[in-house]
């Protein structure tokens, strides 16, 4: 609900100069922009000058002998730039701070500020996760989320909105990668397959439930509150959520890791005085002895490129998640350029995200992690670069295609976050995960810009350069291994000599 809240939080209702004569002589708006206002402006400008007439004379008037008295006259007289600005919806944050003119582009700082906080966040948890633990990471990031979440309903300044709406995005992305990274972790096979993709579920349920909100709450602020209830709760959830098995094994932990398995499946003997549990070496002893702390967040980081396949790896992934996540923000901002009802688009990108969710369960037992992948970055790319070559009068096949487009970004989304957790080690898993969030949040921070901006001078062209963004993650995709029924490794040296066998034999 928060992610998508921006659409509801900015408007694109008429905005237009104030002139006092005119509302006094009891001038509609609509009728005061006709007089007043220049045409054929875009969007960021229209509204923002106004002609110098004598309005004082032309209240004296009725709109139609006004109409037709300006049309004329001989010479149009000057543009003036707006000195106060008057607006038709007063519930949104447009109105609240003046988001027009020369603040247009301020609108979307709000999208991108949540985006920026999900950027530093996905890397900052994932790291904090793997050091010390999902279940620990996941509280501190809820907390943050709660807290932040509450907060913004009360603030009356813009910047400090802005700053609220980072810390959001900030708590926002710890929850869901590390519970994300603790599913993949409780479950095997088709198991973690269904799980993993209907985890994911949640955002479509959230986009439905925001719109029934924004339709029947309309002010930002009281809609804000509304979706800021349902954070409180999750804090309460360290007391609930087990610690991951495969977590704890890696950090040579294995009686609690028993212990856990234990707590999950009673049926589970909990070898506790196994001679076989792992203990830490000497040498690891050392290491851990030598290496201050505080590095310990850029070691882990570094071990993502330490090998030339992991750094193959982390490199494709990082613009994968870039490219998609861009894709997936960016088309469900994109419905003031494609003319849609915003309420109609959100709804119905919600209801399709529900089975686009599901569609990857088929496609993943039979194509596998890679193919599948392909597949849907293939049709992604075709549907939203097709969109160029169709009229704009031709409102519903455009939309239908677009929300097509979307349904197999949303898919790809899914399959290729279960796809990243596979390719790496459970000791730099979250931190991967986390990694490569951060990149996805590159394409969060640049989608609304693109939308805003760059479909300002062409409708179709957002639409093109996410098509063009999943033809290029074809490409790269193809350089990753298939990491169906693959063995899941807890350490680089593991993932290392299972490699070196695979080549010798």
């Amino acid at each position: 609900m928060h992610i998508m809240s921006y659409v509801f939080f900015v408007d694109n209702y008429p905005h237009y100069c104030d002139i006092p004569s005119l509302e006094m002589s009891g001038w509609t708006s609509e009728q005061i922009r006709n007089i007043s206002l220049p045409k054929m402006q875009s969007p960021h400008e229209y509204g923002c000058e106004y002609y110098n007439y004598n309005y004082s004379f032309l209240s004296t008037m009725s709109f139609e002998e006004a109409f037709n008295y300006v049309h004329s006259l001989r010479k149009v007289p000057e543009l003036m730039p707006c000195r106060k600005h008057k607006y038709e919806n007063t519930d949104s944050v447009v109105s609240e701070w003046n988001l027009v003119c020369d603040r247009y582009y301020y609108r979307t700082h709000i999208q991108s500020a949540y985006a920026l906080g999900k950027f530093f966040g996905a890397s900052f948890f994932g790291v904090l996760a793997d050091k010390y633990g999902r279940r620990s990471s996941f509280s501190l990031a809820a907390s943050c989320f709660a807290i932040s979440a509450a907060l913004a309903a009360f603030c009356d300044y813009f910047y400090l909105f802005l700053c609220i709406r980072f810390l959001i995005g900030f708590g926002a992305v710890g929850c869901y990668g590390t519970a994300y990274t603790l599913l993949s972790e409780l479950h095997v096979g088709s198991s973690k397959t269904l799980v993993c993709c209907a985890f994911n579920i949640s955002y479509a349920i959230g986009m439905i439930i925001l719109v029934a909100l924004a339709y029947y709450i309309r002010f930002w602020k009281t809609l804000l509150i509304a979706m800021s209830i349902p954070t409180l709760i999750l804090p309460s959830f360290y007391w609930f959520l087990p610690e991951s098995p495969q977590w704890l094994l890696s950090q040579k932990r294995s009686e609690d890791a028993w212990k856990m398995l234990h707590r999950l499946d009673p049926s589970i003997t909990p070898f506790l005085n196994s001679p076989k549990i792992v203990r830490q070496t000497s040498a690891e002893n050392t290491t851990k002895a030598v290496s201050p702390k505080r590095f310990k967040p850029f070691i882990k980081f570094a071990a993502l490129f330490s090998t030339s396949t992991l750094a193959i790896r982390t490199l494709i992934c990082f613009f994968v998640w870039f490219a998609v996540s861009a894709m997936y923000y960016g088309l469900a901002f994109n419905g003031d350029n494609l003319t849609v009802n915003q309420y109609t688009y959100i709804a119905i990108n919600g209801v399709l995200e529900i089975f686009s969710y599901l569609s990857p369960v088929l496609l993943l037992n039979l194509f596998g992690r890679k193919g599948a992948s392909l597949l849907l970055f293939t049709l992604t790319g075709f549907l939203l670069l097709s969109i160029m070559f169709i009229s704009k009068d031709l409102g519903i096949v455009i939309l239908i295609i677009a929300l097509l487009g979307r349904f197999f970004a949303t898919s790809a989304y899914v399959i290729f976050a279960l796809f990243t957790s596979e390719l790496f080690p459970t000791v730099i898993r979250n931190t991967a995960i986390g990694a490569s969030l951060t990149m996805s949040h590159v394409g969060t921070f640049i989608s609304p810009y693109i939308v805003d901006i760059l479909g300002a001078y062409r409708w179709y062209i957002p639409s093109t350069i996410f098509g063009l963004f999943s033809i290029m993650s074809i490409f790269f995709v193809c350089f990753l291994p298939e990491t169906k029924n693959k063995p899941s490794y807890n350490n680089i040296e593991e993932m290392v000599s299972s490699n070196e066998s695979r080549l010798t034999s």
